[in-house]
């Protein structure tokens, strides 16, 4: 597998979708496995994850693992976003920072692990931060579309963030409620 170990300082950037995660920024029907972030990692973006930043549909994340610390000072927002009123600040996830499905391609997140500190900027309403997931948002029109999130643990000690939760900070959807199936998960804080 791959490990990343470094110190990185992100330039200020409040613009829309910037994103940073230690393997990728973005990551659209994509296949990511086996990598380990042990980095600490302080900048001003969109979306921030220990592994990836931004996930698009039909993204696989499996038994990867963030040990690194995490902050996030972006003030950035998505005001102006007809259908994101709840959770329209910056995001930021142990694993991903922002998550976005459709009806037809769910995102799969299984057997990864954080254990690194979150921090999200607090200045800002409705800023989110989650052991696994910052931010969970699915853009199909039914209530059918199940996102997985299975076999994955969390034992940091701090997050903070206006939304902060287990394994996702925030879950916000189009028109519909958004299906997560989260088994044999488990959140030590």
């Amino acid at each position: 597998g791959l490990t990343i170990s470094c110190s990185v300082t992100l330039p200020s950037s409040n613009t829309v979708h910037t994103s940073f995660g230690a393997i990728a920024g973005d990551a659209i029907s994509s296949t990511i496995s086996d990598c380990t972030n042990t980095s600490t990692v302080s900048g001003s973006v969109s979306y921030m994850g220990g592994i990836v930043g931004y996930i698009n549909g039909g993204t696989k994340i499996t038994h990867c693992s963030n040990t690194g610390s995490l902050t996030n000072t972006s003030t950035w927002n998505r005001d102006g976003y007809v259908f994101d009123t709840t959770c329209n600040g910056p995001c930021i996830g142990g694993i991903v920072g922002d998550a976005i499905s459709n009806l037809t391609n769910v995102i799969l997140i299984e057997a990864c692990s954080n254990t690194g500190t979150l921090t999200c900027s607090t200045t800002i309403t409705y800023a989110s931060a989650g052991w696994i997931v910052g931010y969970l948002f699915n853009t199909g029109n039914t209530s059918t579309t199940t996102n997985v999130i299975r076999g994955c643990y969390s034992t940091a000690g701090k997050i903070l963030a206006t939304l902060d939760g287990g394994l996702v900070g925030c879950i916000n959807s189009n028109l519909n409620s958004t299906s997560i199936s989260a088994s044999n998960s488990v959140i030590v804080a």
